[in-house]
């Protein structure tokens, strides 16, 4: 905002509107995403498939998008008839406008899908106000929620506004969890719902009733098709949800694995005491059970060398392989934490002495 005004400041010959200030805004990163998408490297490579002509056809994509957005002719057409004429080496894209449409077109984001992000991110964020995600930022309304066992119902109004454009839009959404990865729910302008009151309570009454076919047919009525699921959401987002919901079944599965470790451990050690490779399904059970036991000793707030270490002992007898790269970036975050919380006040010995 400080860089905003201090532009305005130089260059303005007259104070702008709102409406004005967002139009330029728009303007000046159309025509930023059209220089992007002269990026050279895009070219250097013998396949337009590759991730570098992918990332400045988004550019592109986005110098139109906006380009249409401020007024202008609308040109995506003929973009793709262009790119039809580029071959591509890779049988599952054929050309041009078949990477467009796989690897370009899905990676849009405009302010429903940044308010889909908001959606699902509700569910979860229960504790907290969201008020930024990437490069929007959100006004929560109006926000209302539930939970049920696994079931989770978040629905509200919230504005959306794009940082870089300014341009801002209220949206209605309705978001629901029902279980591991199952998150599906709808997000619309909010000019276009003016009876969302009512079909929200259509929602909590069908909640109430746990009854999650009625919910997913109440949210296809009132959003006619508009969903979302966590594939909608921004990459690093997806991600972060991903752990959190699936977090339970791995914790499950890891237990069972386990269980079925302690039960063959004195077999395992035996064979190994033999020098006989352990049977593939052994393998790769102690693989899991005693990476899963490395990874939970090493986050425990004050982690037992003892205990680390009869966990290493127990993979040599057992012949198990480390998950090295997991398990570097687990102990590197402990230092990392460590020595924060040394540096933060070196006069404490305590500390210096947790981080040795």
């Amino acid at each position: 905002e400080e860089s905003k005004s201090a532009f305005l400041a130089e260059h303005e010959l007259r104070p702008l509107k709102p409406h004005e200030q967002s139009l330029l805004w728009r303007l000046l990163e159309q025509q930023r995403n059209m220089m992007l998408s002269y990026t050279s490297c895009g070219w250097f490579f013998d396949d337009i498939s590759g991730i570098e002509t992918a990332q400045i056809l988004q550019y592109a994509a986005r110098a139109g998008e906006l380009l249409e957005d401020c007024g202008g002719p609308p040109v995506e057409g003929e973009l793709i008839e262009r790119l039809a004429q580029a071959k591509s080496n890779a049988p599952e894209y054929g050309d041009g406008a078949g990477v467009y449409r796989r690897k370009v077109a899905p990676s849009r984001v405009d302010l429903l899908k940044a308010g889909a992000n908001y959606a699902i991110r509700s569910l979860f964020d229960s504790s907290a106000e969201i008020t930024s995600i990437g490069a929007f930022e959100f006004n929560t309304l109006d926000i209302r929620r539930a939970r049920a066992g696994r079931l989770r119902l978040a629905t509200g109004t919230v504005q959306v506004t794009a940082s870089v454009t300014g341009q801002a839009q209220d949206i209605v959404f309705a978001a629901l969890h029902a279980g591991d990865h199952h998150v599906t729910g709808g997000v619309a302008a909010a000019s276009l719902q003016p009876g969302f009151a009512v079909f929200e309570n259509e929602l909590y009454t069908a909640f109430e009733r746990a009854d999650v076919t009625e919910i997913i047919r109440v949210l296809d009525r009132g959003f006619e098709g508009r969903y979302f699921t966590i594939g909608s959401l921004f990459k690093d987002q997806q991600r972060e949800i991903l752990r959190e919901v699936l977090s339970d079944t791995i914790e499950e599965v890891e237990g069972a694995l386990r269980r079925l470790y302690d039960q063959n451990a004195p077999l395992m050690r035996f064979l190994g005491t033999l020098g006989t490779p352990l049977p593939k399904v052994f393998q790769s059970t102690a693989w899991s059970a005693i990476n899963g036991m490395l990874r939970r000793a090493l986050r425990e707030e004050e982690p037992d060398p003892a205990q680390v270490q009869a966990i290493l002992d127990e993979a040599k007898k057992v012949g198990a392989d480390l998950d090295q790269t997991i398990l570097e970036y687990t102990l590197r975050s402990l230092v990392d934490k460590r020595a924060a919380e040394f540096a933060h006040k070196p006069t404490e010995y305590g500390r210096l002495h947790r981080l040795s």
